[in-house]
């Protein structure tokens, strides 16, 4: 009797609908994607692009003279960080809860 081999199954077909797939673990220092962000987040990329955008996220573009004019973005992990702690000052560690205005401080 020979010992059939079996066939790898995709993830995709595994996995239950809704549930996000793991993800490669990124290297430390290593810029973010605007997908790996959106992961981090649990966000969707259009979210991320908008706060490139808007200036409230730093971001390089690293397309260069992209003909296509495409931008292919990367978050460094000081920017990430600076942009964690600013928007964790918004919550009251001990609840969880949004602060009251006054008690923001910048």
């Amino acid at each position: 009797m020979t010992a059939s081999k079996a066939k790898p199954v995709s993830a995709s077909s595994t996995s239950k609908p809704g549930r996000r797939k793991l993800r490669p673990v990124r290297p430390a220092g290593a810029p973010f994607t605007i997908a790996d962000l959106a992961y981090r987040w649990r966000t969707s990329d259009s979210h991320i692009l908008d706060l490139i955008e808007e200036g409230r996220l730093r971001a390089l573009n690293v397309a260069g003279a992209n003909v296509s004019g495409r931008r292919f973005w990367r978050i460094p992990p000081e920017a990430v960080a600076e942009f964690e702690r600013l928007s964790s000052n918004l919550l009251d560690p001990k609840t969880g809860r949004l602060l009251p205005p006054k008690a923001i401080k910048a």
